[in-house]
């Protein structure tokens, strides 16, 4: 049993280092663009590809009609989420210049005469350790002040919308704005909290995610932070860019990346080849049936393991079974064949049905020393088979000796 279990192992090991399909592929849906939606403002912008170039979108402040200004970009095909995927995009300020929050003030204090200036200059200078100089005692120096209320609208700001549908029907649509109050701190608002709030050490710069997982959990990421849960996901209706007064937006990096059933399945299948190893074969058996049943993934080592851990719960005839699929597979090499023909003809032999000598014959140097072994070389019941099938042939032809033997099939080389 050790040598036929380390012969199962090698072969899947071998499986797989063959198969080198990547655990993720790239699937942006067919169709997908970016669509400008102007509002209040007759601003222009141009639209660009999601892979080769920036999107870029602004807006400002149209002093003819007094009328604050935004562009919202977004995209055009819902993206369905069927499957595990990550989304993920950058979307950065590039003003290059510092954006007030809500309300932008600019006023300059009465000049003073020259003297005034230079007495205050001194004093400044005098009072700068302490950081009061040029800030308290400098009228003639140009102020510029922001003010804000909280939950007051913002002229300058930039940000994104979301809305995710769910399984149950209902949307939820999730937005965050970014405005910058100082050089160094930004101001924060999201449809969580409905206020703004200060966000110190942001750059100005998002780096987002969608995570989408088998739980049916959609996950919002910034960076490493987790913003924001969408439980029972469908599909994202909405993902949009927004812009407001004299803000100015650029994302790149768009990419959206499905995983296969593969890359689902292979750590399944790695733990079932550790239950096996531990001879827990009654529990590998139960995650392969998972791995084909719930995640949808099948080939030749998911049929091939299955019918071992079958074979050595003595369940013959499923063994049989799991193991004809295998064979069955178009896409099954010859020497993984070969492997599942000797399985099956020593499954065969079990139950004393004479195509074991078929399957054995077509299991390559293993199949030949099995024969030989057995004194079957010169036994060669029909082989006139189309296709593999799990049923025993109604042979009655019997080989001299017995077929129901407990000597285990040899390793593998």
């Amino acid at each position: 049993m050790n040598r036929l279990l380390l012969s199962a192992l090698l072969l899947i090991v071998s499986s797989v280092a063959a198969f080198a399909q990547a655990e993720w592929e790239s699937a942006i849906p067919s169709g997908l663009a970016w669509k400008a939606e102007p509002r209040l403002t007759t601003f222009s912008t141009t639209l660009s590809g999601l892979r080769t170039s920036n999107l870029t979108t602004e807006s400002y402040d149209n002093k003819k009609n007094k009328k604050v200004g935004y562009l919202s970009t977004y995209l055009t095909q819902q993206i369905p989420l069927d499957r595990p995927c990550e989304i993920s995009f950058i979307v950065r300020n590039t003003n290059n210049y510092v954006t007030g929050p809500k309300t932008h003030v600019t006023h300059t204090k009465k000049k003073v005469k020259g003297g005034r200036v230079v007495a205050n200059i001194a004093q400044s200078l005098l009072l700068f350790p302490i950081g009061l100089g040029s800030w308290l005692w400098n009228p003639a120096r140009e102020t510029v002040q922001y003010g804000y209320t909280d939950d007051s609208p913002s002229q300058v700001y930039w940000g994104y919308t979301i809305t995710v549908k769910s399984t149950k029907g209902s949307s939820t649509t999730y937005f965050k704005r970014f405005c910058h109050s100082d050089g160094y701190a930004v101001d924060e608002l999201s449809s969580d909290n409905n206020n703004w709030r200060r966000a110190y050490g942001a750059s100005g710069t998002e780096n987002l995610k969608l995570v989408f997982d088998k739980d049916k959990t959609l996950k919002l990421y910034s960076g490493s932070d987790l913003l924001k849960t969408f439980p029972d996901a469908a599909a994202i209706t909405y993902l949009g860019l927004d812009a407001g007064c004299n803000a100015k937006l650029e994302t790149s990096n768009f990419s959206m990346q499905k995983t296969t059933n593969y890359g689902t399945a292979k750590p399944m299948m790695e733990e079932a080849v550790a239950m096996i190893q531990q001879e827990n074969y009654y529990g590998a058996s139960k995650l392969l049936t998972e791995v084909m049943d719930k995640v949808g993934y099948r080939d030749f080592n998911t049929y091939y393991m299955k019918g071992y851990c079958q074979m050595a719960q003595n369940n013959l005839r499923t063994a049989i079974d799991e193991l004809t699929k295998a064979i069955n597979l178009p896409s099954s090499t010859a020497s993984e064949r070969e492997g599942a023909y000797y399985l099956r003809g020593y499954c065969k032999a079990q139950l004393e049905d004479i195509d074991c000598v078929n399957d054995m014959r077509k299991a390559g140097e293993d199949g030949r020393t099995w024969l030989k072994e057995m004194q079957l070389e010169d036994f060669y019941p029909n082989q006139n088979v189309i296709r593999e099938t799990s049923v025993p042939t109604q042979s009655n032809s019997r080989p001299k000796r017995a077929l129901n033997t407990s000597k285990k099939p040899p390793l593998r080389k």
